[in-house]
């Protein structure tokens, strides 16, 4: 059984959790290129080390149960 993220909907197909994921990562890392040049080099490495983890584990409570 493949875990979802969303189910199908609204004519919509169903994501998978690591396919939500992966879309989650790299929007991260587009918003971060977007704001890099008005922010420290050091604040935009310390928002990466922040959001990486934090795209991964935001819908983990969707795995249980």
């Amino acid at each position: 059984m493949i875990p979802l993220a969303h189910s199908a909907r609204g004519g919509r197909p169903a994501q998978s959790y690591r396919a939500h994921v992966r879309g989650v990562i790299k929007k991260v890392h587009e918003n971060l290129e977007a704001i890099a040049p008005y922010i420290a080099k050091e604040k935009a490495e310390l928002y990466g080390e922040i959001l990486n983890p934090a795209a991964v584990l935001h819908d983990v409570g969707k795995l249980a149960g």
